[in-house]
This record gives C-alpha cells, sequence and structure tokens, in this order.
C-alpha cells in the first residue's frame, strides 16, 4: 500500500475575481507540511517566498521592487500557528496603476481568502499526537 495523501483530500484552491482577473490561493497539505501558492491581478508572478520551519522561524526571499513579503510572512505564520509543521508560502500579486482604494480592496480580499484558508485547514488538521 502506497503511503501518501489524496490530491482531493489535501489541496484546498479558493479564488475571487477582482477588476477582471483572478487571485487565487493554492494550499497544498504535504506528506509533512503545506505548500501555499497566491497568484493574481494582471500578471502572476514569483514576488516572495516565505518558509516557516517546524519550530515556527521564518525566512524570506523578496525579489527586488516587490512588495508581496508582507502576504507571505503573514500566511506562513498563521498556517504555522494551525499545523505547527513547515510551511512554504510563494505570492505573486500585480495589479497596473491601482488607486489607494483598490489596493486597500486587494488587502482586504487577501485577509478573506487568508481567513478562508485558515478555516477549512481548521476543518481538516487533527492535532499532533505527543
Amino acid at each position: 500500500m502506497e503511503k501518501g495523501l489524496n490530491s482531493a483530500q489535501n489541496t484546498i484552491e479558493l479564488h475571487v475575481e477582482y477588476m477582471n482577473c483572478d487571485i487565487a490561493v493554492y494550499c497544498r497539505q504535504l506528506d509533512y507540511g503545506y505548500e501555499i501558492r497566491i497568484f493574481g491581478g494582471h500578471r502572476s508572478h514569483v514576488g516572495s517566498v516565505t518558509v516557516v520551519d517546524g519550530q515556527g522561524a521564518l525566512q524570506t526571499i523578496t525579489l527586488p521592487g516587490h512588495k508581496e513579503d508582507i502576504i507571505t510572512r503573514q500566511w506562513a505564520s498563521q498556517i504555522w500557528e494551525i499545523t505547527r509543521q513547515p510551511v512554504s508560502v510563494l505570492a505573486g500579486v500585480h495589479y497596473d496603476d491601482l488607486k489607494k482604494e483598490q489596493l486597500m480592496e486587494v488587502i482586504r480580499i487577501l485577509d478573506k481568502l487568508l481567513a478562508d484558508c485558515k478555516t477549512e485547514l481548521q476543518k481538516r488538521t487533527r492535532p499532533l499526537s505527543v
């Protein structure tokens, strides 16, 4: 018998459309840890990656000119709080020429997606046995 997780049971996929563009979250439970990808806007890309280890220590790489580290750090630390397992978060969300109120809406959408992802993970996550 092969050990591992059924892909339908170990993946959370969330989408929100804003300004005629998709903002997508893919959260995949691995055998030990979680991989999260957040993309969207007018140009999906790699802007920042944060990894948190099993003890909660964060490491982030942000490409020059990008600000997605705010997203990746927030997601990694909050998902780790639920799972207490390693988490990697990669994000790249870009919209051309956003006004301040539009940027605030993108932030609100990302916060809602994080809340939805956490709710779904809490339903699925079993406490670790000691």
